[in-house]
C-alpha cells in the first residue's frame, strides 16, 4: 500500500512561467516539463508562497507596500530596485507526494511549468490592491 504524504517544494520559477498572479492559499494543477516530457504532475498543489531571488516573500514586499501613503507607492512601484525586488525566483508549494522525487537532480534540466488557477477567490484582497495598483500606474 502506497501511503500518500505531505510535503513542501520549492521550484525555480521566472514570472513568465507563472502567466497567472498566484497568491498563498491559491490550488493549482502544476506539471513539471523537461522539453515537451512531462516529469511530474500535481493535480491539487497549494501555494504557500512566492520568493524573490533574495528568499524573501514577494507578498511581505507587497504588505508593507500596502501600508505606505500613495506617494510613497508611486515612488517605489517606478523604483527599478523595487521592481527586482518583486521579481519571482522561486515558487513554495505544498503538494501530496505519493512517489518521491529529487527536485535538486531537475535542477541540471531546463524545466517549464503547465499551471492550471483551480479556485479563483471572488474577493481576494491582495489581487484586489495589486489590480488597483496596476490600474493607477499604468498609464504613467
Amino acid at each position: 500500500m502506497i501511503i500518500p504524504t505531505e510535503k513542501l517544494i520549492t521550484l525555480d520559477i521566472t514570472e513568465k512561467q507563472l502567466k497567472h498572479m498566484l497568491v498563498p492559499g491559491d490550488k493549482i494543477k502544476i506539471s513539471i516539463l523537461n522539453k515537451d516530457n512531462i516529469i511530474k504532475t500535481y493535480d491539487s498543489a497549494i501555494v504557500i508562497d512566492i520568493l524573490n531571488n533574495n528568499g524573501i516573500s514577494i507578498f511581505d514586499i507587497y504588505y508593507k507596500l500596502f501600508v505606505l501613503s500613495k506617494e510613497k507607492q508611486e515612488e517605489l512601484l517606478f523604483n527599478i530596485d523595487f521592481q527586482k525586488n518583486i521579481e519571482p525566483a522561486n515558487i513554495l508549494l505544498k503538494v501530496i507526494e505519493i512517489d518521491s522525487i529529487d527536485y535538486n537532480s531537475l535542477k541540471k534540466y531546463e524545466l517549464n511549468y503547465e499551471i492550471t488557477l483551480l479556485n479563483e477567490i471572488e474577493e481576494n484582497i491582495i489581487l484586489k490592491a495589486l489590480s488597483d495598483l496596476k490600474k493607477k500606474y499604468s498609464d504613467k
